[in-house]
């Protein structure tokens, strides 16, 4: 990365710009957080429902009292073990965020990217970043500047490109405004790894998708999104009937594939393709693959396609949870 370059993107953030950038879960799209202008160009160009609301990235634990208030010791306790990293807090905004940032809200999503090309931007650039994902709402998350072109395009006004994001989900959300702490959203820290410093957290019964009349505060829970155009349809593969109802959906010259474990991969023969997502053994494999299979299989003009569910512990929770929002049922 050319520093030319990260000081002609925070140029662009400082002239009321929205560039596309990388941090170490995916590609976000990054305004200064104080410019209502900048901010509403985000949800324009993502077309971004108004009542979702955005995260804003800071370069330093010393700049959280510039956009929260109120903050609770267990804030620090956290930030020693799991920042700069994929963990946002959900904490009382200052007055001088716009609104926009927080769907309106009194509270705020703030995380530090462990990302070192970003922290720099975010400093180069003075000011804190609100940044959803660098996608069109609806679409999977970007995991490469490539991901970013294919939505976005002309729509933004400056990308960058850092390489592959590593961890390709995106941040936990946890509120720390309410007690016990709840986790409103699973990402790239797990729940399991939360109790060890929080061990009365509680989940979010949206998460678990119960019906409740608690408040959404945090992005990515209201709407349909991760999905391909392509219908996806999530089973078990221990249920052979299930299977066998797919299997006839393909003997009706439909254009099957399949997305599943290589542990699975002797029940797929027939499918017509069949993608190798992971290892039940490593849940790092998919993390890394999911986002851009979703992305992939559109491509192909397939009728549908079928992906396995799988335990819902440890970063499994968050991919589970991305697959429920992508697929049909």
């Amino acid at each position: 990365m050319k520093q030319n370059d990260l000081n002609f993107a925070a140029k662009i953030l400082q002239d009321w710009g929205v560039v596309a950038f990388p941090t170490e879960t995916v590609y976000g799209l990054w305004a200064n957080i104080y410019d209502k202008q900048a901010i509403q160009k985000i949800f324009t160009i993502k077309w971004r429902a108004s009542d979702n609301p955005l995260i804003v990235h800071i370069s330093d634990i010393s700049e959280l009292p510039n956009v929260a208030i109120d903050i609770p010791e267990i804030a620090y306790e956290l930030w020693k073990k799991f920042w700069p990293g994929p963990l946002t807090f959900v904490l009382k905004k200052q007055q001088n965020v716009v609104s926009e940032v927080s769907a309106g809200w009194d509270t705020i999503g703030i995380r530090v990217p462990n990302h070192p090309i970003a922290r720099e931007l975010i400093a180069l650039s003075w000011v804190p970043l609100a940044a959803p994902s660098a996608n069109l709402s609806w679409k999977p998350s970007p995991t490469s500047a490539q991901h970013v072109h294919n939505d976005l395009s002309q729509r933004v006004d400056y990308i960058v490109d850092g390489g592959e994001a590593n961890i390709w989900v995106e941040s936990t959300v946890i509120d720390l405004t309410v007690q016990p702490p709840v986790l409103l959203r699973p990402g790239g820290i797990s729940f399991e790894q939360l109790k060890e410093v929080l061990p009365n957290i509680e989940i979010h019964p949206h998460l678990l998708w119960q019906k409740s009349e608690k408040i959404v505060k945090s992005p990515g829970m209201k709407y349909r999104h991760y999905a391909p155009e392509t219908t996806l349809y999530l089973f078990s593969p221990e249920q052979d009937d299930i299977i066998a109802k797919i299997q006839d959906h393909h003997a009706q010259w439909k254009k099957i594939w399949i997305i599943g474990s290589k542990e699975m991969q002797y029940k797929y023969l027939w499918a017509d393709r069949f993608f190798l997502l992971w290892s039940r053994e490593n849940l790092e494999e998919v993390s890394h693959n999911l986002f851009a299979t979703l992305r992939q299989i559109d491509i192909y003009w397939l009728d549908s396609v079928y992906c396995e569910t799988f335990e819902t512990k440890w970063i499994w929770l968050a991919i589970m949870d991305r697959l429920k929002r992508a697929c049909e049922k």
